[in-house]
């Protein structure tokens, strides 16, 4: 029997953004000669290239965060993993919560273990799904 595709549901979220016109995307990034007024990165600091590089992105992402860098290396990541494109996070705490509240969504169910780190437990939260919580290890 032929499981329905489980993640179908983010390609139709997405079709209705493209739709309604409310797909964001990453604008280009600045040059580092810029001023940027509409993130934390007013002075610059984040673009700076001494010393040694830029040190940060300054604002979210679909603000005015995006680096040339940062593009970079998802694509050579994606690349040495023979895929066709790739999302990093910041951290570990970003990629759990960011993918768990756009995979799971109302009417999933999630069981976790009452010792998952709080990264799992807030992702599990802000996707609206069903949380069942176990105790540590009960595979029962």
């Amino acid at each position: 029997m032929k499981q329905s595709d489980p993640l179908a549901h983010l390609r139709v979220a997405l079709d209705d953004l493209q739709a309604s016109n409310l797909l964001r995307t990453p604008p280009q990034p600045l040059p580092v000669s810029e001023a940027s007024f509409c993130s934390n990165d007013y002075l610059g600091l984040a673009s700076t290239l001494a010393p040694p590089a830029a040190t940060g992105a300054g604002a979210a992402r679909l603000i005015a965060g995006e680096r040339e860098a940062h593009g970079l290396l998802e694509r050579a990541v994606a690349g040495w993993l023979g895929l066709p494109c790739a999302l990093l996070f910041s951290s570990g705490y970003a990629a759990n919560l960011g993918a768990l509240a756009a995979l799971a969504r109302p009417g999933d169910l999630i069981v976790s273990d009452a010792l998952n780190h709080a990264s799992l437990i807030d992702g599990a939260r802000l996707s609206g799904a069903d949380v069942i919580v176990t105790k540590h290890a009960d595979v029962s």
